[in-house]
């Protein structure tokens, strides 16, 4: 098994802990959302070419998990240090620790999200150069 990758991050204030979670991990966080499923219209469920019963939808999403490849958390962590002097001026209360998820793309149709404490980020977009990805960031 992959272990989650956590680094202690020193260069945005009140901002602890980035954490890269395996895919295992991951899992258990894209599933362990009641709320949210249950949420879903049925125009959701078939935008989102996902089943009905809520059960499944709980089991895809957590199927949709991937490992971090090491370049890209090295890059995400280069464009959180980078955006350090944009968010100088703001006052931002963050969790203790922000987690960060890698899915398939096949979860919210390519599209980043955030998702209680975690931002959920597609393979597709992970792959983009750092400067079209900070703008998700920031």
């Amino acid at each position: 098994m992959i272990e989650t990758n956590k680094y202690i991050l020193n260069v945005i204030k009140n901002l602890k802990t980035i954490v890269f979670l395996n895919k295992d991990d991951a899992s258990l966080v894209l599933s362990d959302n009641e709320q949210y499923f249950s949420g879903f219209s049925l125009f959701d469920k078939k935008a989102r070419s996902l089943p009905s019963d809520e059960g499944k939808i709980q089991n895809f999403y957590a199927e949709q998990s991937l490992n971090w490849d090491d370049w890209v958390i090295n890059k995400i962590l280069a464009i959180f240090e980078g955006i350090t002097y944009k968010m100088e001026n703001y006052t931002i209360s963050f969790p203790d620790e922000i987690k960060l998820i890698l899915t398939t793309d096949k979860d919210e149709g390519h599209a980043a999200y955030c998702l209680q404490d975690a931002i959920i980020l597609s393979q597709e977009k992970a792959n983009y150069p750092s400067r079209d990805l900070e703008s998700l960031y920031f």
